[in-house]
C-alpha cells in the first residue's frame, strides 16, 4: 500500500521569524527551487486545493501570506481565496495566472487578492517583489495588530498610555497622589500631558465622584482671571450682567485643575494664596465670605525657583502648591513609547475621520522613534494627524510624514508583479487601467464611490492608482 501523501508539504524551513508561506496548488520545479532558497519565508506546500480550503476553514492552516493557482482542482482558485480570506483578512494572498482574460484577474482583485503574477516565471525576481511587497504588508499589520493588544490591555491609568520605565514611574507617583489630598504639582515640558495625569489623580481619588475643572491660566485676560476662578457678582464690573459662579465653586467636592498656574497676576496670587489657607473666599464685588472643599492640582512648564528669584511668583504660594510634586517626562526621554502612542492616536484619528488606516509602516515608525519631539505628545498627535490625512492606503509610510521628522520619503511606484510576456501584462494592465479610469471619471473622480462600481475595497483602488501612476 502506498505511502499517504501529506496534506502539507514543508519546501522551506526559514530563518528564526520567517513568514508562513503557504503554496497552494501545482507550480512548476523551477518555482519550487526559487521558493526553497528564501530563508525569509517558511514555505509549506498544500497541492490538494480542495484540502487547503477545508483547513483554512477550520483553523488549521497556518499562514501568513500565500500564493494560490488560479485555474486549479479540485477547488478553484477564487473558492481558495475566500477561504483564505476568511480566515485570515490581514494574510495577503498573491494569484498565480496564465489566464489570457482580464476579467479574471480584475474578478480576482476585487475579491480582496493582494496582487497577481504571470506564468511561466521566467522572470523570479518579480516573484520575489510581489512576495517580498505582501510580506511588508503582513509584518506591518502583525506589528499594528501587536501594538493594539498592548492599548487594550487592562493596565492602570489607561489615560497615560507606554510602557517605558519612565511611564511606569509616573503610574506610581498618580498611584500616590491619588491616595493622599494634598495639593499636586506637576511639572513638564508643554505637550507632556500634564493635563492627562491630572484627570488620572481625580479619577483615581476620593473625590472622583466629585467635579473636575479645568483652567488655564494663560488663556484668560489677566482682568478676568479672578473672576473665572472666584465668580463675581452683578455689577462688578462693566458687563457684570448677573451673578456668576466661578470655578472654585463649580469643584467644590472635587478637584481644580489649574493648568499654567506661572501665569496668574500677583493679585490672583494672593487671593489664591488665602482660599488654599482655609478654604475661603469671596467672589469679585462681593464682600460675603464663602468657603469650598476643593483639591488643588497645578501645572507649569516654566522654573517656578526661578520666577520666585525675579519677584514674578510668590514663594509661600508655591509651598502650598508644591504638598507632592510630579514632574512629567518629556516624549524624548521615552522613545521606546512612540510606536504605542502612534497606534494610539491612529486609532482615534481613523475613527474620527472614517478612515480606515489601521497600522505604521516599520520605516514610518522609525522616523518618528528618532524624532526628538520638542512638541512631544502633542506634537506626535499633529504628525498622525496629518499622516492619516495624507495617507492613501492601509498603513502610514514615510511618504505621509512631514519633512521635519528626516524621513526619506520612498520613491516611485512599486515595481510590476511581472515582466514575463510582456505584450500579456500590458494588455492586463491596460484593461485594469482604463477599467479604473472609466469608474473614476463616471463618479466624478470620488475613490470610494469609484472603488464600490468596481466592487473591489477602496484601499485595493488606491493601491492599484498609486502603482498604475493614475492622477487627475
Amino acid at each position: 500500500m502506498a505511502p499517504a501523501v501529506p496534506d502539507v508539504r514543508s519546501l522551506a524551513a526559514g530563518r528564526k521569524g520567517a513568514l508562513r508561506l503557504a503554496l497552494i496548488g501545482g507550480f512548476d520545479d523551477a518555482f519550487y527551487r526559487f521558493i526553497g532558497g528564501q530563508s525569509d519565508y517558511a514555505a509549506d506546500l498544500i497541492a490538494d486545493s480542495g484540502r487547503a480550503v477545508a483547513l483554512a476553514r477550520s483553523g488549521e492552516l497556518a499562514f501568513d501570506l500565500a500564493i494560490t493557482g488560479l485555474k486549479i482542482l479540485p477547488a478553484g482558485g477564487m473558492e481558495v481565496l475566500r477561504a483564505l480570506r476568511e480566515a485570515d483578512p490581514d494574510a495577503p494572498v498573491i494569484i498565480s495566472t496564465h489566464e489570457t482574460s482580464p476579467r479574471a484577474v480584475v474578478e480576482a482583485m476585487q475579491a480582496g487578492a493582494f496582487d497577481y503574477i504571470i506564468e511561466p516565471y521566467a522572470d523570479l525576481a518579480a516573484v520575489r517583489d510581489a512576495i517580498d511587497r505582501a510580506a511588508a504588508r503582513r509584518r506591518t499589520l502583525l506589528a499594528a495588530r501587536d501594538l493594539s493588544g498592548q492599548l487594550h490591555r487592562p493596565v492602570e491609568f489607561p489615560e497615560v498610555v507606554g510602557s517605558s520605565r519612565a511611564v511606569s514611574e509616573l503610574r506610581r507617583h498618580i498611584r500616590k497622589a491619588a491616595s493622599a489630598d494634598g495639593a499636586v504639582l506637576l511639572t513638564g515640558e508643554s505637550g507632556t500631558g500634564k493635563g492627562l495625569v491630572a484627570s488620572a489623580i481625580h479619577r483615581a481619588s476620593a473625590r472622583a465622584r466629585g467635579p473636575f475643572v479645568a483652567v488655564n491660566c494663560g488663556a484668560i485676560p489677566e482682568q478676568l482671571v479672578e473672576s473665572e476662578l472666584f465668580g463675581h457678582v452683578r455689577g462688578a464690573f462693566t458687563g457684570a450682567v448677573a451673578d456668576r459662579e466661578g470655578c472654585v465653586a463649580a469643584a467644590d467636592g472635587g478637584t481644580l485643575f489649574l493648568d499654567e498656574i506661572a501665569e496668574l497676576s500677583p493679585a490672583t496670587q494672593v487671593r489664591l494664596l488665602w482660599f488654599l489657607e482655609d478654604g475661603g473666599y469671596q467672589a469679585v464685588g462681593d464682600s460675603r465670605p464663602r468657603t469650598a472643599d476643593v483639591r488643588i492640582v497645578s501645572a507649569t512648564n516654566s522654573n517656578l525657583p526661578s520666577r520666585i528669584n525675579g519677584g514674578l511668583f510668590r514663594e509661600d504660594l508655591f509651598y502650598r502648591i508644591n504638598v507632592l510634586a510630579i514632574a512629567v517626562p518629556p516624549l524624548r526621554e521615552r522613545r521606546e513609547d512612540v510606536p504605542l502612542l502612534a497606534q494610539h492616536f491612529l486609532e482615534g484619528i481613523s475613527a474620527e475621520s472614517g478612515k480606515p488606516v489601521r497600522a505604521v509602516s516599520a520605516e514610518a515608525l522609525s522616523a518618528l522613534s528618532a524624532h526628538d519631539w520638542p512638541g512631544n505628545v502633542r506634537e506626535l498627535r499633529n504628525v498622525m494627524e496629518r499622516a492619516v490625512i495624507w495617507s492613501s492606503g492601509e498603513a502610514i509610510t514615510v511618504r505621509d510624514l512631514p519633512a521635519s521628522l528626516g524621513a526619506s520619503p520612498a520613491g516611485g511606484a512599486q515595481a510590476p508583479a511581472s515582466e514575463v510576456g510582456r505584450g500579456l501584462v500590458d494588455r492586463l494592465r491596460a484593461f485594469e487601467r482604463g477599467a479604473i479610469l472609466e469608474a473614476l471619471e463616471a463618479t466624478d473622480w470620488v475613490r470610494a464611490k469609484a472603488a464600490e462600481r468596481l466592487r473591489i475595497p477602496r484601499t485595493t483602488l488606491i493601491r492599484r492608482m498609486r502603482e498604475l501612476k493614475i492622477t487627475r
